[in-house]
């Protein structure tokens, strides 16, 4: 059952949000101090950030399994509950054990950046407590509503998290104190629209499936045309926000250095846009376009260090 939730594209979305999580903590080294401690730190908010994957990935495969028995049992056809080949007793107590590893790791984590500060530890403590909340939302969202705003939200909501919330922790560690950087917010929100985006790619693509199984009503096209619509405006968005953080904080020639990654998400999005609704399944590949921005973020990362070895 674990091998399954991080196979595929799965683990791509696990190392979509680690990447996240990563660019943060390299923000954090940046702005703050590089040493022993700090790395440590950063190793356990790292692995944090895998536990919340996790319980994302594993809410999917929940959802999906509850959706089908649902459906079935519409139709009068009882079919077991399960995940694959795993029953969902099982899942449930997977996602109880990582809920609790998680929560354990993310406090650890804000013990070991702010110490005996009780006030930060119960503000950094309630950010962990809602990214997990809101993971087992997202459960919720998917299997009983299904309500891509709700999953949208989530997403945004971790996708900046992953960004801002290390790179606090990390610089709390360093200087005992904090200021909001530009590239900083300008990278949460970057980071957390293309989580929404990598949703809203999978959605494109269900919406696809549903039409070539002959379910070409009105509102399923009209729902196809404007989430494409949806999907350029949030791309562009986020790649409009990330120059703007190089420009912004950072020199403007290494903006040239993120346009070698944002050239395949152009493109890969190009290709989407090209074809026609039967075509979409061979020339949209979801795999390609999650590992450009994942470049991207690691881009991000030679960036920051570049600047750090030239101008610090």
């Amino acid at each position: 059952m674990f091998s399954d939730s991080v196979r595929g594209s799965n683990l791509l979305n696990i190392l979509l949000g680690t990447s996240n999580c990563l660019l943060g903590c390299g923000l954090g080294f940046y702005y703050g101090k590089f040493s022993f401690d700090s790395v440590l730190l950063a190793l356990t908010i790292l692995a944090t950030s895998v536990g919340i994957c996790l319980l994302c990935n594993f809410s999917v495969s929940y959802a999906s399994a509850y959706n089908r028995y649902r459906k079935s049992k519409h139709k009068g056809i009882i079919i077991p509950l399960m995940v694959g080949s795993t029953s969902i007793t099982v899942v449930r107590k997977t996602m109880a054990i990582i809920t609790l590893i998680t929560s354990i790791l993310g406090f650890t984590a804000i013990v070991m950046a702010v110490g005996s500060d009780i006030q930060s530890v119960s503000w950094f403590a309630f950010m962990v407590t809602i990214a997990v909340i809101l993971s087992v939302l997202f459960t919720a969202a998917n299997s009983y509503y299904n309500n891509f705003i709700v999953s949208a939200g989530v997403f945004l909501f971790l996708g900046s998290m992953f960004v801002s919330g290390s790179q606090l922790l990390i610089i709390y560690k360093s200087v005992e104190s904090f200021d909001i950087y530009p590239d900083s917010i300008l990278l949460s929100i970057a980071c957390g629209i293309v989580s929404v985006v990598v949703l809203q790619f999978h959605t494109v693509k269900a919406l696809k499936s549903d039409i070539s199984k002959g379910k070409k009503n009105l509102s399923l096209l009209f729902s196809y045309s404007i989430s494409k619509v949806i999907l350029v405006v949030m791309v562009s968005m986020a790649l409009i926000f990330s120059c703007i953080a190089c420009f912004k904080s950072h020199q403007a020639w290494e903006i040239c250095l993120l346009m070698l990654t944002m050239i395949p998400i152009l493109y890969s999005l190009f290709m989407f846009l090209q074809h026609d609704i039967k075509g979409i399944t061979e020339s949209a590949n979801s795999t390609f376009f999650t590992v450009s921005f994942i470049c991207h973020n690691l881009m991000w990362l030679a960036v920051l260090f570049t600047d750090y070895l030239m101008y610090s």
